[in-house]
């Protein structure tokens, strides 16, 4: 990987703690930073790396702010940022569908259920609970591609410019 790494404290004119560095509130002061791409870094799994042993001293779990202002972000240009935010955003995207689709359909078999005496509507039942069941399955392999996608991207294994 060729891009540079800041320090999130560097690209930030204030951050606002939250519980974990991904939850806290940013003011960027770089026009070169896009907001997403650096979310999605905080909550990457070289994020957790390199965050290490944050907020685990002592007996307190959260990083203090010091700690959240000194974690390395790793910085492609903001035309590659913006790609990688959109690819994981347009995943984020199916999944939020997903939990909709999974949602309406638990709302239904519930509504089913109510009636589940009546022998004339178990096919239907077993009907939605097969069909709650698909969209979980693929519901998970969504979050599988998102972790494998954020692993790649994030890394620079790939390059999108």
């Amino acid at each position: 990987m060729d891009w540079g790494s800041e320090r999130l404290g560097d690209l930030c004119d204030h951050i606002t703690k939250g519980t974990t560095p991904a939850t806290c509130g940013f003011q960027f002061k770089q026009e070169g930073v896009d907001s997403r791409y650096v979310r999605y870094s905080l909550s990457s799994a070289f994020a957790r790396n390199q965050i290490g042993g944050i907020g685990t001293k002592g007996s307190r779990s959260n990083p203090t702010l010091s700690e959240v202002r000194d974690i390395p972000i790793p910085m492609p240009s903001i035309q590659e940022q913006k790609k990688i935010a959109e690819i994981l955003s347009a995943v984020d995207d199916a999944i939020e569908k997903s939990d909709a689709v999974i949602e309406k359909a638990n709302l239904r078999k519930r509504g089913l259920m109510q009636h589940v005496s009546r022998a004339d509507l178990a096919p239907i039942v077993a009907a939605v609970a097969a069909e709650i069941s698909m969209e979980d399955q693929s519901r998970q392999k969504l979050e599988r591609t998102r972790i494998s996608l954020m692993k790649v991207l994030l890394s620079g294994q790939i390059r999108l410019t």
